[in-house]
């Protein structure tokens, strides 16, 4: 601060300093003949020495106020024991140290009342933090199949009131401005909930998309199978509880539908998860997409289009049931489904 001020008043005085007009004279030859010629030029002043003393006195001025003011509240707080209006401060169940945590250190001391205060500080830091602990986060990831860890109940049971209360439908009318497409988005199917951590995965484009807690699937497998093992453990099933990590049982799994041969969500989700941790399924009927490297990359390409489980069976086309049957991933979990 007081070099800030130092500057403004060195800008303001080198500003204001008058300039002087000097007289010169200079003798010119013009066609053989010598002439003299005098010009009045404007000049700045050439010596401006008395600034830096008056910066330097400014300058010494504000520390010297401002250490004498420092030097009376800290003489005003020994003398006073650390108290409010000439009292002792009373040792309070907050404060670890006046309450018996450092007896040996005179309670009137200068540095007992600042440890005191950072002390405390830090007690009540650490409580927030465990009450933050205590939070429940049980009903978000109950309702959303696990998806959502990071909010609280209290937060969910608002947003829920607020998805109870809220209109999808302009009037209650799904139909109402069916035939302006642009404006009938406006209308209908609003959000009404986003998820805290939400990333757009891919940059911009069509091949993107936005993505829910992408950052849980980094390392959700062993932590599925540690959760797994743990209940194996607490049922006393000594088989189960042994059982090695299998990533082809346990391991993060992505379903991709659709992809015209565009791979940057995928190759996204691998450059995220700064490795091939998750196991990659793109299937897309439309062309042979595949590439040579999508083997090292943990992704897999299959030539198979996407139906409802209600179609009629047709080839190259497949239901969600029956694709995780080829596959072989019955009883696993899709971590991702795009």
């Amino acid at each position: 601060t007081n070099l800030l001020i130092c500057a403004i008043i060195t800008t303001q005085l080198l500003r204001r300093s008058p300039p002087t007009n000097t007289i010169e004279t200079a003798t010119m030859n013009v066609r053989g003949h010598k002439k003299t010629k005098t010009m009045m030029k404007r000049r700045s002043a050439s010596s401006r020495s008395w600034v830096l003393p008056t910066v330097v006195a400014v300058t010494t001025s504000l520390f010297t106020i401002q250490a004498f003011v420092l030097y009376q509240l800290l003489s005003a707080g020994d003398s006073k024991g650390g108290g409010r209006n000439g009292q002792q401060a009373s040792p309070s169940a907050g404060d670890p140290v006046a309450a018996g945590g450092n007896a040996n250190v005179p309670a009137s001391s200068s540095s007992t009342s600042m440890v005191n205060g950072i002390l405390a500080a830090t007690e009540r830091r650490t409580a927030m933090t465990s009450n933050e602990h205590d939070r429940s986060y049980g009903m978000a990831y109950h309702d959303s199949f696990g998806m959502i860890d990071n909010v609280d109940d209290e937060a969910w049971q608002r947003a829920r009131q607020w998805a109870r209360g809220f209109r999808q439908h302009t009037k209650n009318k799904p139909l109402s401005y069916i035939y302006l497409k642009e404006f009938w988005f406006y209308t209908h199917y609003d959000p009404y909930f986003s998820c805290p951590e939400q990333r757009r995965i891919g940059m911009v484009g069509d091949g993107p998309k936005w993505v829910c807690n992408m950052h849980r699937l980094k390392g959700i497998g062993e932590r599925r199978w540690k959760e797994e093992t743990a209940a194996a453990a607490q049922a006393q099933s000594s088989a189960a509880a042994a059982s090695a990590y299998d990533p082809k049982k346990y391991g993060c799994l992505i379903y991709s539908i659709g992809s015209n041969g565009d791979y940057t969500f995928e190759d996204a989700v691998y450059n995220q998860l700064g490795g091939p941790e998750c196991e990659i399924h793109i299937f897309d009927f439309s062309g042979n997409f595949q590439r040579r490297y999508n083997e090292a990359r943990n992704m897999h390409f299959h030539k198979w289009g996407y139906q409802g489980s209600k179609d009629a069976p047709k080839e190259p086309f497949a239901d969600l049931q029956t694709i995780v049957k080829r596959l072989g991933h019955e009883g696993r979990v899709i971590d991702l489904f795009k």
